[in-house]
């Protein structure tokens, strides 16, 4: 709306201002009257300005070095320039740069002055309108960027419990042989040894005929926090391998390091004190565990061998009555010779 609008004219020859005044007073927009640069830069500060129409030449400061003034203070007001025909020239050129909108010639024409100053404040509007367009973009872009970072934490958050076990809250089998294949190769590439343990709670059979299902899932659960505490190193990771049995796996460990860790675990897992007296091992619960360790070489067979024969290590100690723990890390290297 022009009653909105607010229209500044700057010009020294004050012959000029009356004759403006006189012939716009029926334009329903605001208008103001200045005779100086100085005056409209007062005017500027105190209110905002939509338009401005100044005169090109004028004393201590000239036309368009009052709209660039002007243009620092207020981007958005519409800057036009009242001059002679001698100043064309170099008015076209700050029309292209964008320093002014149009110029107006002194014997200007009424009519086309007020259509000129019109499409002013039309140009005034467009410009608004377009910036509320880019704002009204840029809350658009936010929203979006916040849904898809919310999509991609709650993708994340699925992806993370996907990779657990429901009842321990630890890797499950998948993760774990994901992490497997992941440091056999790193292992590969840097020549470090990598070692791997599967446990299996003995007698867990017996334990839930005579303590029910809730018992055993107890027991699973203490099992896997009893693990948490001894395996804390970062790169290490414990996991649920089946209904019965964990495995760890341990970066950088060589089998005097694994050793270590087998006897805290066994030692851990008596001190939960899981009474199961139909175990042939114990009358607590107690576990086997079967050890292996490889540094492995470029020319080695796949991880295949070396899970597997985990596997065989676990079995050996299940086979040779429990709670205990077997070493097959020389029948690994055998095989593979």
């Amino acid at each position: 709306m022009k009653e909105d609008i607010a229209v500044l004219f700057v010009d020294d020859e004050k012959p000029i201002l009356s004759a403006l005044k006189r012939n716009l007073v029926k334009e329903p927009y605001q208008k103001l009257f200045a005779d100086s640069a100085a005056e409209a830069l007062k005017i500027i500060d105190k209110q905002p300005i939509q338009v401005i129409v100044c005169d090109m030449k004028m004393p201590h400061m000239n036309g368009l070095e009052l709209l660039q003034k002007v243009r620092r203070k207020s981007p958005q007001t519409v800057r036009l320039v009242l001059s002679g025909y001698t100043d064309v020239e170099q008015l076209i050129g700050c029309i292209n740069n964008g320093e002014i909108f149009r110029y107006l010639t002194k014997s200007f024409d009424l009519e086309n002055f007020k259509q000129t100053i019109d499409d002013a404040i039309e140009h005034y509007h467009q410009g608004k309108a377009r910036q509320a367009e880019v704002k009204q973009l840029q809350h658009r872009y936010q929203a979006i960027e916040e849904t898809l970072k919310k999509h991609q934490l709650a993708t994340d958050e699925l992806l993370r419990l996907s990779s657990l076990d429901i009842l321990t809250s630890i890797p499950n089998r998948q993760s774990f042989e994901e992490t497997v294949d992941r440091e056999w190769h790193q292992a590969r590439r840097n020549r470090n040894p990598l070692s791997m343990l599967l446990i299996n709670i003995d007698a867990l059979h017996e334990y839930t005929g005579s303590n029910g299902q809730i018992a055993v899932e107890t027991c699973l659960q203490k099992v896997a926090w009893a693990l948490r505490k001894i395996i804390r190193r970062p790169d290490d990771q414990i996991a649920r391998f089946d209904d019965e049995k964990f495995a760890v796996l341990l970066p950088g460990t060589d089998n005097k390091g694994s050793v270590k860790v087998v006897e805290r675990i066994l030692k851990r897992i008596k001190s939960l004190e899981i009474e199961n007296p139909l175990s042939p091992a114990a009358k607590h619960m107690t576990v086997s565990i079967g050890m292996v360790c490889k540094k492995p070489a470029l020319e080695d067979l796949p991880i295949t061998d070396f899970l597997t024969t985990a596997n065989m290590a676990l079995y050996a100690a299940q086979k040779s009555g429990h709670n205990r723990w077997i070493d097959m890390s020389e029948q690994l290297e055998l095989r593979q010779q």
